[in-house]
């Protein structure tokens, strides 16, 4: 099962933050304008 071997808590935690850090950025660039 290759699968198996997936870190996909680790995946999922870098796919959160990555969507959380995007988020960030819009507010802070939408504050901006």
């Amino acid at each position: 099962m290759f699968l198996a071997k997936i870190p996909w808590g680790q995946i999922g935690t870098a796919i959160g933050t990555a969507l959380e850090g995007t988020k960030v950025l819009c507010d802070w660039f939408g504050g901006k304008r």
